[in-house]
């Protein structure tokens, strides 16, 4: 009984916790041992490609163009 009280417990609040502790330890060695400055392009790269991501997905479904197509011509428009 009081292990089904603690998984139940630990799947709604443990997990999250653990996510957060991870977070912020990430963040503590990024900023630690300066990798920022190495992992910022990736970063970027992956907002830009989340920002790009709903027009290439529309243009694949509605204009039938290959993915790759679809980004190049997303970033000429971006």
């Amino acid at each position: 009984m009081l292990t089904d009280r603690m998984e139940k417990w630990f799947d709604k609040v443990g997990k999250k916790i653990l996510i957060a502790i991870g977070v912020i330890i990430a963040i503590y060695l990024t900023f630690k041992f300066r990798i920022l400055r190495l992992v910022a392009p990736f970063i970027v790269a992956w907002i830009f490609s989340c920002i790009l991501n709903p027009f290439v997905t529309w243009a694949h479904r509605k204009l039938k163009l290959n993915r790759g197509v679809g980004s190049i011509i997303s970033m000429l428009r971006f």
